[in-house]
């Protein structure tokens, strides 16, 4: 099996990478990126791309399955049109680069309570990105939509950090209706979305936070 992938750096991406490179039903990954990345594995490729450039690439990469884990957050990338340049533009452009590289199923990590109606930018954004996305056409779509992500990253986010910190005093309100809502490790969401490499189906579904956390 063939992984095209974008986001292999981040807190979940670098997760889902790892594992692949320890799956040994995976021949080959090709992460697009862009900046190098060397040195992992005989089998993992990296594919420096600018991004203005991603949809200017004559090669096809070949794939079975892609994997998105791009992502930002409004505070980071400055402003909201610079948020929708990453969390929109650049995980729609890999996914058509992805069909083109004859990619049947495309994994990509969203979040909770998107909606494209939504008043909020940063909601409103991932669902015109799901949205887009399911007109694409590829045979097989999954969206995962998790909650606050924990782990350990690599730049400082003040207030995630408070909400982690304190997460272990306040978890056992994450009860009834509330528990969609409930924090989840980033290692949890990589392991549901490891499983669903292997997974086929046919259509769009979106994996809500409730089901990243069912451990059945």
């Amino acid at each position: 099996m063939k992984i095209l992938m974008a986001g292999t750096t981040g807190l979940v991406g670098s997760i889902v990478r790892d594992g692949l490179l320890n799956d040994s039903n995976v021949s080959k990954i090709i992460s697009v990126q862009r900046r190098p990345e060397k040195g992992l594995s005989p089998k993992f490729q990296a594919v420096t791309v600018p991004v203005p450039d991603l949809l200017k690439q004559d090669n096809c990469y070949e794939g079975d399955v892609a994997i998105c884990c791009l992502g930002t957050t409004l505070k980071k990338a400055g402003s909201v049109e610079k948020f929708r340049q990453v969390d929109h533009d650049l995980v729609v452009d890999f996914a058509t680069l992805a069909l083109r590289s004859g990619v049947k199923t495309f994994l990509v990590m969203s979040s909770i309570g998107a909606n494209l109606l939504s008043k909020n930018a940063y909601l409103r954004i991932k669902g015109e990105m799901e949205r887009d996305l399911e007109e694409i056409g590829f045979e097989s779509l999954v969206i995962f939509r998790p909650s606050l992500l924990l782990g350990k990253r690599s730049e400082k986010r003040f207030l995630e950090s408070i909400a982690i910190s304190l997460f272990p005093f306040y978890r056992v309100f994450f009860r009834g209706f509330l528990k969609e809502k409930m924090p989840i490790s980033a290692r949890r969401v990589a392991e549901r979305i490891l499983q669903f490499v292997h997974e086929s189906s046919q259509g769009t579904r979106r994996v809500s936070n409730l089901e990243l956390l069912d451990e059945g």
